[in-house]
C-alpha cells in the first residue's frame, strides 16, 4: 500500500494556509520579510514596550527576580525606553557603539542587546556589552553629579535662611515669617532632591542579551563585564513567548491588539533549538505570503 501520510500532512497544511489567509493573519511582519531583523526587531519591542509599560515592567520584575541576588528585588515602573545610537563617551575608554534597548525605571537600567543572527561583537579585546555598561554607568555618574550640583546651591540657601531665622542678634528677626517660608520651601525641595540622588545613587545596572533558542550564547566568558562583578544574563525569545503565552493581561492584550499579535508570532519563530525548524516557519510564511498574493491578483483580474 502507499503510503499518504505525507500527501495528508501537506493537505493540512494548505489548508492551514486558506484559513489564515481568510482570516487575513499574514502580518508586515511577514510581508516584508524583517522577522530576523535586529534593528526592526528592537524597534518593534521599544515600541510595545512603551506602550504597555505595565505588562513589561511584570515582565522583567520576573526575569530580575530569577537572578539570587535580586529575588527580593521589586523592580519599579518603566519610565523610559530608548535606543542609544552612540554610547561613546568623548575622553572615555571603552564605550562606543550602539545599545538595543535601555529601559529606565527609578530604581533600575535595564541594558538590552539583540543577537537574532549575530554574535557578541569584540573590538581591542573589549566586547560591546562592556562598553556598553561603561557607558550606562557614566550615565548614572553624570546624573548623580548633575542632582549635587543643583543640592549644593539649595543646601546654601537653606543654611542661610535659617541663619537669618535663628540670629542670636535679631538683626533679620523683622522678617522672620518670611525667612520661615523660605526654609518651609527650601527644605521640601532639598528633602526630594536629596531622595532622588539617593535613588539614582542606589540604581541598579542589569543587563540582558535577547537571542533565539538556536542562538545561545557561545562563551559565558563573553557576558561577563571585566574588572566588575557584573555579567549580562542570557534571555531567550522563547522565555519571553511563554510568559506572554500564560500571562493574562499578556494574553488580552495580544487579543485586541493586532499589531501586538504580528508582534508575539514574530518571536514565536526564534523559539525553536534548532534554526532549521526556525527555517520551515520562514517556508510556510513566505508561502502564505505568495498564496495571498496570488489570490489578490486573481480577485482584480476578475
Amino acid at each position: 500500500p502507499i503510503n499518504r501520510e505525507n500527501d495528508r500532512e501537506a493537505l493540512k497544511t494548505i489548508l492551514n494556509c486558506i484559513r489564515l489567509l481568510k482570516e487575513d493573519k499574514v502580518s508586515l511582519f511577514d510581508i516584508c520579510q524583517i522577522q530576523k531583523d535586529e534593528n526592526r526587531i528592537s524597534n518593534a519591542l521599544s515600541y510595545f514596550i512603551d506602550k504597555y509599560p505595565k505588562l513589561w515592567q511584570n515582565f522583567f520584575a520576573e526575569q530580575l527576580k530569577n537572578i539570587e541576588e535580586l529575588k527580593n528585588f521589586e523592580l519599579d515602573e518603566i519610565k523610559s525606553v530608548t535606543r542609544e545610537e552612540d554610547a561613546k563617551v568623548e575622553g572615555m575608554e571603552n564605550t562606543g557603539g550602539r545599545i538595543d534597548l535601555l529601559i529606565r525605571t527609578k530604581n533600575c537600567y535595564i541594558i538590552l542587546e539583540n543577537k537574532i543572527d549575530s554574535e557578541i561583537i569584540i573590538e581591542n579585546n573589549v566586547t560591546q556589552l562592556e562598553r556598553y555598561y561603561n557607558y550606562v554607568s557614566f550615565l548614572q555618574t553624570q546624573e548623580i553629579d548633575r542632582l549635587e550640583k543643583k543640592i549644593t546651591p539649595l543646601d546654601n540657601d537653606l543654611n542661610k535662611y535659617k541663619g537669618y531665622y535663628e540670629d542670636p542678634n535679631k538683626k533679620h528677626w523683622k522678617n522672620r515669617s518670611k525667612w520661615e517660608q523660605k526654609i518651609n520651601e527650601l527644605t521640601l525641595k532639598v528633602s526630594k532632591m536629596k531622595q532622588e540622588w539617593e535613588d539614582v545613587k542606589n540604581r541598579k545596572i542589569e543587563g540582558f542579551v535577547l537571542t533565539p533558542n538556536y542562538n545561545p550564547p557561545k562563551d559565558n566568558n563573553l557576558l561577563k563585564v571585566k574588572n566588575r562583578d557584573f555579567s549580562f544574563k542570557w534571555l531567550s525569545y522563547k522565555t519571553i513567548y511563554d510568559w506572554l503565552t500564560i500571562n493574562k493581561d499578556a494574553q488580552y492584550t495580544i487579543e485586541k491588539d493586532a499589531n501586538f499579535n504580528a508582534f508575539y508570532n514574530v518571536i514565536k519563530r526564534h523559539t525553536y533549538e534548532f534554526e532549521s525548524s526556525m527555517l520551515y516557519e520562514e517556508m510556510k510564511a513566505a508561502f502564505f505570503t505568495r498564496i495571498k498574493e496570488l489570490n489578490h491578483t486573481s480577485i482584480s483580474t476578475k
